[in-house]
């Protein structure tokens, strides 16, 4: 009697791996569509966050962050808040 074999031949065997090579490049953009999404969500509350502590600082000190003076001053914390503080307004957001 014969025995029929239950082994995968080997065109069996290319086409599963082409479906699932098929399936993956299919789900590689949705992916990196969702880790784009995730960044800009990420850089919008950035955003957000840096727009409240501005409010913040203004409803606290009723003024806005000043900007310091010139590009390679770094800013004193321990200068105090005035209008007239050069402390940036970077680094001030910061240090709350």
């Amino acid at each position: 009697m014969f025995c029929p074999r239950s082994a995968l031949t080997l065109i069996e065997l290319l086409v599963v791996i082409a479906i699932i090579g098929i399936l993956i490049a299919m789900l590689l953009p949705a992916i990196q569509a969702a880790r784009e999404a995730a960044r800009r969500v990420a850089c919008q509350n950035n955003l957000r966050q840096l727009g409240f502590a501005s409010q913040l600082h203004l409803d606290t000190h009723s003024h806005f962050p000043s900007g310091g003076w010139g590009f390679v001053w770094t800013g004193d914390p321990d200068r105090g808040h005035d209008p007239a503080c050069l402390q940036g307004h970077r680094s001030r957001l910061l240090l709350r």
